[in-house]
């Protein structure tokens, strides 16, 4: 009976946790339709005083201020939402490199350098310096 109590309580725990997590992805999901309807904004903030700048004869050299802030709090949302909706897991090593050291697991021979430029191109400064 303790035993069985035990699985439905993982199996409640398990639930609300998952629970929990859809509600995290859909809020990221809104934050990041929000962004992009920021973002947007902004474009079309941007183009219209462009187009104001052009008939006024006015040089518009760089957008307005408010745009730029724009465009930075709504990539600011937009990183947000995208960190809030990711499900992020443990990084584990498997059964075969546990046994291994950092150097075994870490050497790669694609980047070991047998021959370098270095003499030639010595040769060539000492020779443009003389």
């Amino acid at each position: 009976e303790a035993a069985a109590a035990a699985a439905a309580a993982a199996a409640a725990a398990a639930a609300k946790a998952a629970t929990a997590a859809g509600i995290m992805a859909g809020a990221g999901a809104v934050l990041c339709a929000v962004s992009c309807v920021l973002l947007l904004h902004a474009g079309y903030s941007a183009s219209h005083f462009n187009s104001l700048a052009t008939d006024a004869g006015i040089p518009a050299s760089s957008p307005p201020l408010d745009v730029l802030v724009e465009c930075g709090v709504a990539s600011l949302i937009m990183l947000l939402g995208l960190l809030s909706s990711l499900s992020l897991s443990k990084v584990r090593t498997s059964k075969d490199q546990a046994a291994k050291t950092w150097g075994e697991v870490d050497a790669r021979p694609d980047y070991a350098l047998f021959a370098t430029r270095a003499p030639a191109l010595t040769q060539r400064l000492r020779s443009a310096a003389a």
